[in-house]
């Protein structure tokens, strides 16, 4: 099945277009998800199904909108004829809220200071000075009876009547059980149908979800809130803050578990900002990433003993097989080591060939005075860092990656498989990637390549920067990078896609008259080789690839 034939952005020439693309959400939500709504969720949704046009789009504008308190007089579109009618039917379904009670912290974010100021003016013993900020104001009411109790905007002192949206959790869990997360919203519609973005047209069945049950749902809506209120509480000063239990306990959904891990990591480091360092190395543990392993090792260094902390690491590299986790792991272990007086056993590092060029000062960026100054009729270069590589991987494996695999496409606003930086990913493929890898063994792979440049052109892919793919460069690469070297640079890649498609070196330089390619890393002066550059450049010598770091000083 096809994602048109069930799923399309709405024509941006329909005045209505916001609303058509909400009513396929919630139609599909209901027919697929009906199981994970309550009751009064069901009965929601089909009483907003039924509501006249005008009533419908006003509520949608409401959902699209930043908060849920507005001012009536901001709710004036052009193809809602009936505003007034549209806000009481609304209301009697008891879906907004007309002229609700607001808050101090409420007021003063969306009052203007002249209404603040106007306020305090009436009920403080000592009128506030004209000149007085709205933050000065807001802290003075803060601290008095005035900050008790939640009041109406005519209370307040605006003339304006307000709306507040009702259940607004209800429309957030509408939209995480069609997206699958909560990063993605109405917006995709939108840029699909205006061409900003494109996404390859992918088979997949609605009944492949990414939640199963609502308890699932239930439990991601929690960790997306406990993140935002950790980070509030932190915000606000707290110096101690107890870790929910749930974060520390694995998930049987993976899509879930792929949140918990997320939350985790992002609260640990907010836990590691502000110095609360075993509740941040509870939260890296819990994370189970290589990224985290060495993160909450740095941290445990810093009030840990060196015995343990040599011991823990000593265990971690016997399990880690990832080359630059290795090598971090490897410092630690060093440092530790030298903290006890311990010999510590280096492996000797591959030698990276340098070439030093003393330039001209230019208005240029490095990379690209290295460029003009290396760049010959027969031997062009091009700025390529980790785009060009990357590139021709996805094109010869598109067919893998878009593959109708169970689970890896829930809508059609995917840029690539939710699975794409999975232990799986691979496995999951294994027959299409065989027959792809084969293509470079008899050399049909260029033509592959080419074919998918121009027919995927602009479609959205996390390894392909379009802009700076030329057919040019997609050329000069197919006709100068062997078959050996190309499916050398594959598999250094595929041992870790999301971390191997960094730190490739900035320039490539393609000898074209002896068919051969030439791999330049270019540093400025005070700069120096990152870990994940060191181990490409490495790799790239082991495949015999001329590869080199060109250390640029200039001129007075």
């Amino acid at each position: 099945m096809q994602k048109s034939d069930f799923i399309q952005a709405a024509s941006l020439s329909n005045p209505f277009y916001y609303l058509d693309n909400a009513l396929t959400v919630w139609q599909w939500v209901l027919k697929h998800h009906c199981d994970c709504l309550c009751t009064e969720e069901i009965q929601q949704l089909q009483d907003i199904l039924n509501l006249p046009r005008d009533a419908q789009a006003l509520l949608v504008r409401m959902v699209m909108r930043q908060g849920e308190l507005f001012p009536l007089g901001t709710l004036q579109y052009a193809e809602i004829e009936n505003i007034n009618q549209a806000v009481a039917l609304l209301e009697d379904l008891k879906l907004i809220e007309m002229d609700p009670l607001i808050s101090l912290d409420e007021a003063y974010s969306k009052f203007n200071k002249e209404i603040i100021w106007k306020f305090c003016h009436r009920h403080f013993p000592v009128p506030p000075k004209k000149s007085e900020r709205k933050d000065t104001l807001y802290q003075r009411l803060k601290s008095s009876q005035w900050a008790e109790k939640p009041r109406t905007a005519q209370d307040w002192g605006d003339t304006e009547h307000w709306i507040c949206l009702r259940h607004p959790s209800f429309y957030k869990r509408i939209q995480l059980m069609f997206f699958g997360n909560l990063a993605q919203d109405w917006s995709e519609f939108i840029v699909t149908e205006l061409g900003h973005i494109k996404y390859e047209s992918i088979s997949y069945q609605p009944e492949l979800r990414a939640f199963t049950n609502r308890s699932d749902i239930d439990r991601y809506l929690h960790f997306d809130d406990l993140q935002a209120d950790t980070e509030n509480t932190l915000l606000n000063g707290a110096d101690t803050l107890e870790i929910d239990p749930l974060l520390l306990s694995a998930c049987h959904n993976r899509w879930l578990e792929a949140k918990r891990k997320r939350v985790c990591f992002k609260l640990a480091q907010l836990f590691e900002k502000n110095n609360l360092l075993k509740d941040a190395v509870s939260l890296y543990d819990a994370t189970q990433s290589n990224t985290a392993l060495v993160r909450q090792l740095r941290l445990m260094e810093r009030y840990d003993s060196p015995e343990s902390i040599i011991q823990l690491t000593q265990s971690a590299l016997r399990d880690i097989q990832h080359s630059e986790t290795s090598i971090y792991l490897q410092r630690i272990l060093h440092r530790q080591q030298r903290k006890l007086s311990l010999p510590v056993k280096r492996a000797k590092p591959l030698e990276i060939p340098e070439l030093l060029l003393h330039l001209p000062a230019s208005d240029y960026r490095v990379e690209n005075a290295v460029a003009h100054t290396l760049s010959t009729s027969s031997s062009p270069v091009y700025y390529v860092e980790n785009r060009l590589i990357p590139s021709l991987w996805a094109l010869l494996f598109w067919e893998a990656i878009y593959a109708p695999i169970e689970g890896a496409f829930l809508h059609p606003f995917q840029s690539a498989p939710l699975d794409i930086y999975s232990k799986d990913f691979f496995q999951a493929r294994a027959s299409q990637l065989s027959k792809l890898r084969a293509t470079i063994v008899d050399g049909s792979y260029q033509a592959i390549i080419r074919h998918h440049y121009h027919k995927k052109h602009s479609l959205q892919c996390p390894f392909i920067h379009w802009p700076s793919l030329t057919e040019e460069l997609i050329n000069l690469a197919l006709d100068n990078i062997s078959s050996e070297q190309l499916r050398g640079m594959f598999d250094y890649l595929e041992q870790d896609l999301r971390q191997h498609k960094r730190g490739m070196p900035d320039l490539i330089q393609f000898m074209t008259e002896e068919k051969s390619i030439r791999f330049i890393e270019v540093k400025a002066p005070n700069d120096r080789l990152q870990t994940s550059q060191n181990l490409w450049l490495e790799a790239l010598i082991k495949l015999k690839i001329e590869s080199y770091v060109a250390k640029v000083t200039w001129q007075s």
